[in-house]
């Protein structure tokens, strides 16, 4: 039970970050 909690936790922190990242570079090349 608590490995899997873990896991998602990392899942969810990378899909996180992937959005950021992704918002980031949306927001970057908007003006363009």
């Amino acid at each position: 039970m608590v490995r899997e909690t873990s896991q998602n936790q990392g899942l969810l922190k990378i899909k996180a970050k992937t959005l950021d990242n992704a918002y980031l570079t949306i927001v970057y090349l908007q003006p363009i």
